[in-house]
């Protein structure tokens, strides 16, 4: 059932995707699509915003990561920068292009899981080392300062 009803989705994505395409070769409208991956693996539910001259647009991920939102051609002109912004959970990313009224812009956007509550990897790395290397240079010199041991 699920995967028929992904197949319905999808087909009706393509039957508004193509008249969508002629309107937009009359520069009528602007058609802005893209995939949302998480690690090559699209991304079902994510949030899309996407922005053209100061006009926002959004729309939801589908099963295969995909989205799509239209601008009229006034509001997003070809030639005009075009941000799409992805969010799911607490992964985001976003993509930039221009605007083509004829075939449409695709920008596709990568999701990517920051988390500011850690340190990265090398910080903590370099903090053991620096450490170490303190540790170190403290027994040596109490070494050198105590003399031989005759």
């Amino acid at each position: 059932m699920k995967k028929m009803l992904i197949a319905a989705i999808a087909t009706l994505a393509v039957v508004v995707a193509v008249p969508v395409s002629a309107f937009a070769a009359n520069g009528e409208i602007t058609v802005v699509s893209g995939t949302v991956r998480a690690g090559g693996t699209p991304v079902s539910n994510a949030d899309v915003d996407v922005s053209c001259n100061g006009h926002v647009q959004s729309d939801m991920t589908n099963g295969t990561g995909g989205y799509v939102v239209q601008f009229p051609a006034a509001d997003c002109p070809t030639g005009a920068t075009v941000t799409a912004s992805a969010t799911k959970g607490g992964a985001t990313g976003n993509n930039s292009g221009t605007a083509n009224q004829i075939g449409g812009t695709k920008l596709n956007v990568a999701v990517v899981d920051v988390d500011v509550a850690l340190p990265e990897m090398g910080t903590i790395v370099g903090g053991i080392a620096a450490l170490g290397a303190g540790a170190a240079f403290m027994v040596v010199r109490r070494k050198q300062q105590s003399g031989p041991n005759l």
